[in-house]
């Protein structure tokens, strides 16, 4: 014990040592030191927290930020007026919202608030100015509770060096910032005290030995007490207090098993800690007890300590016992009392373990309770080095502990920094908490190594000496890197990170912008959270009824707004409000307000409304909600997106909601609802507040629309994304139905892409709409009132998110003001707060819709459209008709409105717009719709059925043989359409049917098969008929004509069938033909290519009945009597039988053999079994007739009588050859088998073209080593298969032969015996005795015949009317007639003496052109650019020559490294007088569009060169002597679907001597067809446009289809830009006829001006897709009187756009604002363009205008024009001024004129899309000025703590 007490006596020495220094002598700085110290750090720390965060703050009336501000400041506020109570009627309607955080903090603040309001200030000011000031104050005086900790665990150095860094590490700061309103900055002072007071406690116990009695002696109890006493404040002021009992009772059950361990009694400690610990929960366990949350919040905390405390007193009274056994029973009963809790009281189990779950739900306590923390996280925290120095510091004290042994008060040290230390990485509120002890153990840790290194000494020995003396002593190893470390891994990132946590992300200007604030805070101010926007306007203002908020949001909605809210910012009543959010439409947002009201308050209160609504099952559906769960989660169709989790509660709105709203249609689910709130009688639910930040617009925006979802229980992806309504992809977000369907995005905007007629993101278009598309906040919500809508507003056209001028208005303000100023509005910005309508200002109206005179028409939409503020229509109410027609919709009892009615949708947008109803008493009827067309390839009649997507409707018909269809009285729809060809499916289409005929909806199932028919040869046959056979049900399907020249033909065929066996499978062959076959399959509408071989016509033998023709190894059956299928080639014998008598056929001959007499066999195996196979019999006559046996090896057939050699073949290749007699009515008894091997024989030939193609028809002789003899005949590859017996010789003939392609001698291989499988090869032409004989080829025009197209000379050339032998194969033709050349590919086949020329390589009328070669240079020719198609030919027929289409242009050039030379044709003749070698150079430019075309150098006047011109510019290589050239331009550019040509010529006189720039200036305006292979073209009739002053208009379109189109088919008209039509309108084409259709539309006169580039109309195809588009000319608007304001404008000015710039030219901008709404037209003036310089003038699209003509500017509109300054040679970088004159004349009067001095500025390329707004981009915000001050200051004071400290012997190393 002595050594402990005279450590301690050391230590008190040493303080009075310090006591008497500081008492001495010196000046009053020096004796006060360390408390100008202490004040200094407490001022760093205050001044941190303040400095960037107060004037925003304070400036907004003390914003608040941190988690959980706006509920403190709601319960300060309740504190202040009266109004606090355990539970909170202005929450969590309509039961009354339960704070689960303690009020102890609030009930402190709203004292120093109270004071605040006798002083004048307003409850709201007062409590939240309370809670702004609350952090830092708390940070002040935590950095003194800090020095004090340290100083008492270490020693005064250390004390102090904490105090520091604990004013400044990064998440202190955060969590004590000026406006920060959490609790944690106080509950962390309490922390921090209640550990000072167990140190202090340790301490007093140091050396007792008097056991538990100990710990309640004065000195002990004097701070365990107060300790207990701060433990049960953090308990009622924080509900993460968890963390702190756990850390009491880890350090019990620490200290006490060190003890232990030791020997030591620990009795007093352990009674110490339980001290703490009751008092601690006796004193705020009442609390949660009385507040009803002892069971959320204390159970487990509870449960931790009596386990603990029963444990550790085991182990207390078992200390005289074996240490094992001791700890071992211990052990035991925790196990035991776990295990019980688990069995017994699962949760209670889950609350001892892993916490209480605090809130609501578990989906809330997912998203509100603290998560665990990552490296990463801990690191920005606390820094990268010092979040480790904890254990380090640990494991040194460790290993002191362990050498020496220590107190307890240093085991207690030990134990709380490594304890503090694990708790810290469980939750950010508990790394707040943890803040003290990182200062600690860092600042341990640095002052061990500072003295470690002496760095005190260090730093002084580097004085003076001179300077290489003091680099010397600088870079002494040891402290000089450990300085660098303290500096590099310590000091510079926690200040960087300190920095970074004062910032505040509403920070927006300042030094490095942009780079600090991305941990930081957001200060809830109305820009960063403009919600309070809504609240602010609110306050004071009475209230119809409760709030639906996001969550976030209630505390501030009550108390700045004066709302009830049916949610709290603890969760309460969030998976209520996220059903209502995101219900389907205003239906399900008002059945799912109706349940929140139901559930609360009991079926049994609102039975009578339920009965009356006709809802007999909702109260069992609410009252089982395990069944709604089994339920929703079996029918995915009904319920799509939920998650498995799914909770009851989400379960019963789902399920109950959607019975509400399938029982009772929109208007019956309004009346129900108002039914339930008049029984209430307090008005229900009334409002919704929405903001357009819960929408995602990116990835990783913080959108909290996946949160409600999540409320909500629907799934998501990897990526966050609830599938249910978006998605994220490589282009954005992607939104579905069920989002434009929910009343989250019908509130904010009501739009869709559909509706507004945006093909590209809806997104883009309402974050930057320029009035193109406007949001409709309340779109299609019955019931519902826009109340308050404000969005931000730019006046600037241009701006982007980032950019200044944008501020928030009212919605319909800032409309208004884009119509008449221009500018952009932000709709993703929007705020809504929309109230439930009054039911007197509504009222429902029934009808019915029919078509066809009365039928009723089912599922069709009937909208209620209102004119709003703007005199926009809006659409309100929506309703779908039911089976009958009807519909009940609500409308407005006063005010302008419409009934329009759509079909072909079931959303509340969109669909096709039929009409209005003019009076709902009598049904609107609706023209019957006709469907036409035709099922395509079907050769049948098939069945075609109509399927109504909405409509319901069904209708089956039958098409005719050619597959044509029609249907009639049909109500218009979305249609499938599916064709049937028995049960067979042939293909669907989808298609959109409007009101009257609905042409060319065709099923296309067809495919093609391309066939190509050649004789054995590979020469094209013409004439044939080729058949396809389906092999699914046998139709034969003709091609539409026999084969062409080339022998190809087309067959349409049906295309495969998904599941169908054998659907679209076919056997292709030539029909009466004897040939080849071929299997295709066609799965798609890609042609299959297929070839067959014909080797003669079908011939009529003069028999009678079905013919059977075989010879060996061939069989063929003709389905005509008396035809046979008998090849004209080779010298096989067949055998004909036609059932009764035989013939034979050889080389043309028959011979009569006879009738046939019947015969039976059996064939068995070599081991008795019976098999299948074949049967062939070989007759000295000739005769070859085989016969199948079956299964069962059974044999019956008919054969001439006599005798034969019989080859019996068995299925399993086993074969017998022998000698039999057939006689009438013989049985050849058993035939069994023995062991046989294939024979392969092959015979071939050389095509020449095709390589080696097969000799057919040939017969085979095979004489087996016994002379038995068996005969086969080769197939169309030249292959004949036989089985032989093993073990036997063969020896194989085919007899020679001589026709017209080939001969050879008797063609022989002797196969050698064998069990092995054998071949013999025979190829013509290149075995011994054979050749493929040349052709006779006899030419009327000189020939040259190459075998390849770099062939020097000709293989053959052949004079007119000469003949020559050709070999067969593919050449290259060139023929000649009096000098006119054609130049071909043909081939010449064996057999054949004619030339065949290859399909689509002909070119006639070619003229020969020599071009002599130059030494070393390589000669190319290009195509001029004016040809079409230009072919070109080298040729060596004499010399070097080439072939030229004649009449076409070309251009020889001839190129080595340095020297160039040209030829140019003319198209009659070769200019060859420059065609010498001589320099190059280089010449290139601009030519001022960004187009490709041509450009044509000419020089000397008549020599041409070109080039092409590709993105603007062009360059080529000239001779350097060329002199003056003249260079012209013809150029394309493509803007859209459109090409624009221009042209130009520029004049230069070549520079020898190097690079030659020579940039131009072109002119013209043609439009070129964008795409001439269009399925039709439109244009609107300009002469035919009318409009009336209302916006309406009507025009005519003038229909042209392209020359080939067959058929009759119908087109939608569709609106294109901001017009709609006023109805639905077709337009029926038929064939190639041109035709026109009227329509009328309407647009909104004050926004849509004449000659807007939007303005389009479109043709679409019933299935939707577009297949024409134009521009409606000016003329739909009319002249709205005004003072003719137009406003020109230039770079300069605000508004204007800005000068652009790329590498060619410059541009000088200018904007002209049209403000009236008719068309104008501009003139402008260029002068003062200087020598060197070129200008054009072009629009913002690249596409140029006529400087000397009037220009267009369209009404209401901003049109940027550009003078685009080149530098003709490119030499000139110095953009010069200019000047310009503009005039804009409206008719025959001038309505302004501008002059301008035009200086270069600096240019923009253009502003790309950005978002802004608090870290938006989760980046930081600017460093303020006032940083760097601090920073400075923060310098100052560590420097001035450093001398200080020195100077007294802070740093000395004690002894």
């Amino acid at each position: 014990m002595r050594k402990f007490g005279k450590e301690k006596s050391s230590q008190e020495a040493e303080k009075r040592a310090l006591a008497a220094k500081e008492g001495g002598e010196g000046s009053w700085i020096k004796r006060h030191w360390l408390l100008l110290t202490l004040l200094l750090i407490v001022a760093l720390a205050v001044a941190v927290r303040t400095v960037f965060s107060f004037g925003i703050s304070a400036g907004s009336n003390f914003a608040l930020s941190g988690a959980g501000s706006s509920e403190h400041q709601h319960t300060i506020e309740s504190i202040l007026t009266g109004a606090f109570g355990l539970s909170d009627p202005s929450l969590n309607y309509p039961y009354g919202g339960t704070s689960v955080q303690p009020p102890l903090v609030d009930f402190l603040l709203a004292f120093f608030a109270e004071i605040a309001v006798l002083l004048g200030a307003s409850v709201p000011t007062a409590a939240a100015g309370a809670l702004a000031f609350s952090g830092p104050v708390a940070a002040g005086i935590a950095c003194i509770l800090v020095y004090m900790l340290g100083k008492e665990m270490f020693d005064r150095t250390v004390g102090l060096v904490s105090a520091l860094l604990f004013a400044t590490l990064p998440l202190p700061i955060v969590m004590s910032v000026f406006s920060n309103g959490n609790e944690l900055s106080i509950v962390l002072l309490f922390f921090v005290a209640a550990a000072l007071l167990i140190f202090k406690a340790m301490n007093a116990l140091d050396g007792r030995t008097d056991g538990m009695k100990g710990a309640f002696t004065r000195d002990v109890l004097k701070y365990t007490v107060p300790a207990g006493l701060l433990i049960a404040a953090v308990a009622l002021s924080w509900n993460g207090f968890r963390m702190a009992f756990v850390m009491l009772v880890f350090l019990m059950v620490a200290q006490a098993v060190f003890a232990r361990l030791r020997g030591r009694d620990f009795g007093a400690v352990f009674a110490s800690y339980l001290t703490i610990i009751a008092i601690g929960l006796a004193v705020s366990v009442p609390y949660y007890v009385a507040a009803g949350l002892f069971f959320a919040v204390f159970t487990g905390p509870v449960m931790v300590v009596a386990i603990s405390a029963v444990c550790v007193g085991i182990l207390y009274m078992m200390r005289s016992r074996p240490k094992l056994q001791s700890f071992l029973v211990p052990i035991i009963v925790a196990a035991a009392a776990l295990a019980a809790l688990y069995l017994a009281a699962p949760r209670l189990f889950e609350d001892a373990v892993s916490g209480n779950q605090i809130y609501e739900t578990s989906l809330i306590a997912a998203i509100l309770l603290p998560q665990h923390v990552s490296i990463s996280y801990m690191a920005t925290f606390y820094g990268w080095a010092t979040v480790w120095m904890p254990f380090v510091i640990f494991t040194y004290m460790l290993y002191r502990f362990g050498k020496k042994g220590r107190s307890e008060a240093y085991l207690m040290s030990m134990l709380w920094i490594i304890g503090v230390f694990v708790l810290s990485w469980l939750s950010y509120e508990s790394a707040v908490m943890a803040g003290a002890m990182y200062s600690i153990a860092a600042s341990a840790v640095i002052v061990k190594l500072i003295r470690m290194v002496d760095m005190r000494t260090y730093l002084s020995t580097i004085r003076g000496g001179g300077f290489k003396a003091s680099l010397k002593k600088l870079l002494k190893p040891e402290p000089f890197i450990s300085l660098v470390c303290v500096l590099l891994l310590v000091v510079a990132p926690n200040a960087l990170l300190a920095a970074d946590a004062s910032t505040s992300t509403n920070q927006e200007e300042g030094l490095s912008a942009d780079y600090l604030g991305g941990m930081g805070y957001s200060i809830n101010t109305e820009e960063s959270n403009p919600m309070n926007m809504i609240w602010d306007t609110y306050s004071g203002i009475s209230k119809d009824g409760a709030l639906v908020t996001w969550f976030l949001d209630s505390s501030s909605a009550a108390d700045r707004g004066g709302f009830v809210s049916v949610t709290s910012d603890s969760g309460q009543g969030a998976s209520a409000a996220s059903n209502i959010i995101l219900a389907n439409g205003s239906e399900g947002a008002y059945a799912a307000m109706a349940l929140r009201l139901i559930i609360a308050d009991g079926t049994e209160r609102y039975s009578d409304q339920i009965n009356a609504a006709g809802l007999s099952d909702l109260a069992s559906i609410i009252n089982d909600p395990a069944a709604c769960r089994d339920t929703v989660l079996k029918n995915p169709d009904l319920y799509p997106g939920v998650s498995g989790s799914l909770s009851e509660e989400n379960a019963v709105y789902m399920r109950a909601s959607l019975y509400i709203a399938e029982t009772l249609t929109e208007t019956e689910v309004i009346a129900f609802y108002n039914g339930i709130c008049s029984e209430r009688g307090d008005g229900g639910i009334a409002y919704v507040a929405l903001n357009a930040g819960m929408i995602p617009l990116y990835y990783g925006d913080g959108s909290s629309i996946s949160t409600l979802a999540y409320l909500n229980d629907y799934s998501s992806d990897t990526y966050g994304a609830s599938t249910k309504y978006f998605s994220y992809g490589y282009s954005g977000v992607t939104y579905t139905d069920a989002m434009y369907e929910s009343f989250l995005w019908k509130a904010l905007f009501g739009v869709t892409g559909e509706s507004a007629g945006v093909t590209q993101s809806i997104a883009y278009e309402l974050v930057y709409s320029d009035g193109t598309v406007t949001a409709q906040p309340g779109l299609g919500l019955s019931g519902f009132e826009v109340e308050y809508w404000q969005v931000k507003y730019n006046p600037d056209g241009d701006a982007s998110l980032t950019d200044g001028g944008w501020v928030y208005m009212d919605g319909y303000e800032a409309i208004e003001l884009q119509k008449t100023n221009g500018g952009l509005i932000n709709y993703f910005s929007s705020i809504v707060l929309l109230k439930v309508s009054d039911p007197a200002d509504e009222t429902a109206v029934t009808g019915q819709i029919t078509y066809n005179g009365g039928t009723p028409l089912p599922g069709a939409k009937v909208a209620v459209f209102e004119e709003d503020e703007n005199g926009t229509f809006v659409q309100r109410s929506t309703s779908f008709t039911d089976s009958d027609g009807n519909y009940s919709i609500m409308v407005p009892v006063s005010g302008n409105y419409e009934i329009r009615v759509y079909t072909g949708t079931d959303l509340t947008v969109g669909g096709t717009f039929i009409g209005t109803v003019a009076d709902p008493s009598v049904a609107t009827d609706i023209t019957g719709s006709t469907i036409s067309g035709t099922v395509t390839g079907v050769k049948s009649q098939v069945s075609v059925t109509a399927v109504g997507q909405y409509s319901g409707k069904t209708v089956k018909v039958a098409s005719d043989a050619s597959g044509n269809y029609t249907f009639t009285d049909m109500p218009s729809d979305k249609y499938t359409i599916t064709a049937n060809l028995g049960t067979y499916t042939l293909g669907t289409k989808s298609v959109t049917i409007y009101p009257g005929a609905n042409d060319g909806v065709d099923v296309e199932p067809e495919g093609k098969i391309s066939v190509t028919v050649t004789d054995q040869y590979g020469a094209p046959q013409t004439g044939v008929l080729v058949v396809a056979q389906s092999l699914l049900d046998g139709t034969l399907y003709e091609a539409a004509a026999v084969t062409d020249e080339y022998g190809k033909a087309e067959i349409s065929v049906v295309r495969s069938i998904t599941g169908v066996d054998y659907s679209g499978q076919y056997v292709v062959y030539a029909k009466d033909m004897v040939g080849t076959s071929y299997s295709a399959k066609v799965s798609s509408t890609s042609t299959v290519s297929a070839k067959i071989v014909v080797y003669g016509a079908v011939t009529d033998t003069g028999m009678t009945g079905i013919i059977t023709v075989t010879a060996p190894g061939y069989s063929s059956v003709n389905a005509s009597a008396g035809k046979a299928n008998l090849p004209d080639t080779g010298n096989a014998v067949f055998t004909l039988f036609d059932g009764s008598s035989v013939k034979t056929y050889d080389a043309g001959v028959y011979a009569d053999i006879g009738s046939a007499v019947s015969f039976t066999a059996k064939l068995l195996s070599s081991s008795g079994d019976e098999i299948p196979g074949t049967v062939t019999f070989f007759g000295s006559n000739g005769v070859t007739m085989g016969y199948a046996a079956d299964e069962d090896g059974n044999i019956s057939g008919m054969l001439p009588a006599g005798d034969y050699t019989m080859h019996a073949v068995g299925t399993d290749g086993s074969c017998l050859i022998e000698a039999v007699t057939v006689t009438d009515g013989a049985d050849l008894g058993e035939i069994r088998t023995q062991d046989a091997r294939k024979l392969t024989v092959t015979l071939t030939f050389s095509s020449g073209t095709d390589g080696q193609k097969g000799v057919a028809f040939r017969e085979v002789q095979v004489t087996l080593g016994d002379d038995q003899v068996i005969y086969g005949t080769t197939n169309s590859e030249g292959k004949a298969t036989m089985y032989i017996p093993d073990g036997v010789t063969a020896d194989v003939l085919i007899e020679g032969f001589d026709d017209a392609a080939m001969t050879c001698s008797d063609l022989t291989k002797s196969i050698s015996a064998s069990t092995e499988s054998a071949t013999a090869s025979f190829n013509i032409g290149t075995v011994t005795g054979s050749t493929v004989k040349t052709q006779s080829i006899t030419v009327t025009e000189d020939t040259w015949l190459l075998s390849s197209a770099s062939s020097e000379t000709a293989d053959y050339e052949i004079a007119a009317g000469a003949s020559a032998d050709v070999e067969p194969g593919t050449y290259y033709c060139i023929e000649e007639n009096a000098g006119v050349y054609t130049y071909s590919k043909v081939s010449i086949y064996a057999g054949h003496t004619e030339m065949y020329t290859v399909a689509d390589t002909e070119v006639t009328s070619m003229s020969k052109v020599e071009v002599s070669a130059l030494t070393g240079a390589t000669v190319t020719v290009t195509e001029d650019p004016d040809n079409e198609d230009a072919e070109y030919y080298k040729v060596n027929l004499d010399s070097g020559y080439y072939l030229l289409e004649s009449g076409k242009k070309y251009l020889f050039k001839a190129e080595t490294d340095t020297q160039v030379a040209y030829a140019y044709y003319d198209g009659t003749t070769l200019d060859t007088s420059s065609w010498a070698l001589s320099d190059s150079v280089t010449l290139k430019g601009y030519v001022g569009v960004s187009g490709s075309g041509t450009a044509t150098i000419t020089h000397s006047s008549t020599k041409t060169i070109f080039t092409t011109v590709s993105d603007g510019t062009y360059e080529i290589e000239v001779p350097a002597d060329i002199g003056a050239v003249t260079i012209a331009f013809d150029v394309t550019m493509t803007i859209g679907s459109s090409d624009y040509s221009y042209s130009g010529t520029a004049s230069a006189t070549i520079d020898p001597s190097g690079t030659n720039t020579v940039n131009a200036e072109l002119v013209g305006d043609g439009l070129v067809v964008a795409d001439p292979d269009a399925e039709l073209t439109i244009s609107v009739n300009a002469g035919t446009i009318t409009a009336d002053a209302d916006g309406s208009f009507s025009f005519t379109i003038n229909v042209t289809p392209s020359a080939d189109s067959t058929g009759s088919k119908t087109y939608a008209v569709v609106s294109s830009g901001p017009w709609q039509l006023d109805r639905s309108y077709t337009v029926t084409v038929d064939g190639s006829t041109a035709t026109t259709v009227t329509v009328s539309g309407w647009l909104d006169p004050l926004r849509v001006g004449d000659g807007n580039p939007e303005m389009k109309v479109s043709l679409a195809d019933l299935e939707g897709t577009t297949q024409a588009t134009c521009q409606i000319p000016s003329g739909y608007v009319v002249d709205i009187p005004s003072s003719d304001n137009v406003t020109i404008m230039v770079a300069t000015e605000e508004g204007a756009s800005p000068d652009a710039v790329n590498d060619y030219e410059y541009m000088y901008a200018v904007t002209l604002r049209n403000e009236a709404n008719y068309l104008m037209y501009a003139t402008l003036t260029v002068t003062g363009v200087p020598a060197g310089w070129l200008y054009t003038v072009s629009d913002s699209d690249g596409k140029l205008i006529d400087p000397t003509a009037e220009f267009p500017l369209a009404g209401y509109a901003d049109t940027t024009i550009y003078v685009k300054l080149i530098s003709a040679d490119g030499s000139s970088t110095e953009v010069p001024g200019i000047h310009i004159d503009v005039e804009v004349s409206h008719g025959l009067s001038t309505v302004a004129t501008e002059s301008f001095d035009l200086t270069k500025q600096d240019a923009v390329l253009g502003s790309s899309v950005s978002a802004s707004g608090d870290n938006v981009y989760q980046t930081g915000s600017t460093v303020q000025n006032a940083f760097w001050v601090l920073l400075v200051l923060s310098v100052i004071l560590i420097v001035m703590i450093i001398w200080l400290g020195s100077k007294r012997g802070v740093f000395r190393r004690r002894k």
